[in-house]
């Protein structure tokens, strides 16, 4: 996968297209057909989408059933039909935690007034213990491709915390 430079601006929302500006009052269908500027927000969420600010924000460490480690990470998109995505988190000192790509499927976002959001989806991280992200800065980013090839994208810098040990 090429490497999108403007990705490591660090927005949590990069908007792009003709539109620009943000109106309340856009409908599901504009968001879906172009017809507004796109725009990509990176979140949490396993339920609902929920905002991590770009920087100072938390992520919460999930222990998984198969005695791995994730966090939840959510997309919300508008001005764009999603056709793919990759997730990716990296630990302060540079070490890849999590890179994960999918292809979307249909009925996989969800409509939300202006939005399609997309909840739950988990970035599992290549570690052994909690103890090597726990308290530790990340980098997440996600790159959203568009079902007409544009690359879009959004980031933010959080700190990896652990509730329910």
């Amino acid at each position: 996968m090429r490497a999108v430079s403007w990705l490591a601006t660090g927005g949590a929302v990069l908007a792009m297209g003709a539109c620009g500006g943000h109106d309340g009052g856009l409908d599901a269908a504009s968001a879906r057909d172009g017809s507004v500027g796109a725009a990509v927000e990176l979140g949490t969420g396993l339920e609902a989408f929920e905002t991590v600010p770009v920087r100072g924000g938390e992520l919460e460490l999930v222990h998984g059933p198969q005695g791995g480690w994730h966090v939840y990470v959510s997309v919300r998109v508008r001005g764009l039909v999603p056709s793919e995505l990759v997730y990716d988190v990296t630990r302060d000192d540079g070490v890849v935690l999590a890179h994960v790509p999918i292809t979307v499927r249909e009925g996989t976002f969800v409509s939300r007034d202006e939005w399609l959001e997309r909840v739950g989806d988990l970035a599992i991280f290549a570690i052994a213990s909690p103890d090597e992200v726990v308290g530790r800065d990340v980098h997440a980013s996600v790159v959203v491709i568009a079902s007409d090839g544009r690359r879009f994208g959004a980031a933010l810098d959080a700190r990896v915390v652990d509730r329910t040990p």
